[in-house]
């Protein structure tokens, strides 16, 4: 009786000993066997790596640069994966110049600054788009205020013109809609071209988001008068 026991120990102590081994050893080793591509955007990579610490999802970065997880979290990190590339891949930082002379002296700017760039010419040959990567936008923003003081030769804040009420009231509308502070100032010097003597006043910042806003203001005119009454 006491030999099966003492058998039974020794067996119930190899067991232990083998389940220390396989947890301490095989299951680490195994314990990220998943890996998603290492991604030539930076940004794509950081947006991962913050979500997963947001989430507390265990993972692993690789000497490759691959990120490592389980496969238990699969269907969760595509998930996630798929979403930072669509906000970091899909929307490109740009900007549309038409003259050669503000396209000379926009690239300028980016050349000072060390910043990449990509140039491509529409089909018209009236435009030009330049790109550049997502990670440099902070910088290139404050260059586009520069770059839009420069061209318009002023310091002041930029002003904007009505070409009717109708313009006024739908910029208005989506200027509140966007949050863009403005001032809406009189001005007898713009009644001369408008007929309306009042301009919107706005800071350097917006004015590439402004400027979108008086396109989007005309179209939307436009598409009104073409639909009638």
């Amino acid at each position: 009786m006491k030999k099966a026991i003492y058998i039974g120990l020794i067996i119930f102590c190899i067991f232990i000993t083998i389940y220390i081994i396989y947890t301490n050893f095989f299951t680490e080793n195994s314990k990220f066997d998943k890996a998603l591509l290492h991604y030539n955007s930076p940004g794509v990579q950081k947006g991962l790596i913050i979500k997963f610490k947001e989430l507390s999802i265990p993972y692993e970065i690789d000497k490759q640069g691959y990120i490592l997880y389980q496969s238990a979290d699969e269907k969760r990190i595509k998930e996630i994966a798929e979403e930072i590339k669509k906000e970091h891949l899909q929307v490109q930082p740009s900007i549309s110049i038409t003259t050669d002379a503000h396209k000379d002296y926009f690239l300028n700017l980016l050349k000072q600054a060390n910043i990449p760039f990509k140039i491509k010419r529409s089909s018209d040959k009236n435009n030009y788009h330049i790109e550049w990567d997502l990670k440099h936008n902070d910088e290139v923003r404050q260059l586009k205020i520069e770059f839009y003081r420069g061209i318009s030769g002023s310091q002041k804040p930029p002003k904007l013109v009505f070409s009717n009420e109708d313009e006024k009231e739908i910029l208005l509308a989506l200027l509140n809609e966007k949050n863009i502070p403005y001032k809406l100032i009189k001005s007898e010097a713009a009644k001369s071209i408008s007929k309306i003597n009042e301009v919107i006043e706005y800071d350097w910042p917006y004015y590439d988001e402004v400027q979108e806003l008086r396109l989007k203001a005309r179209r939307i005119m436009r598409e009104k008068s073409e639909n009638g009454p």
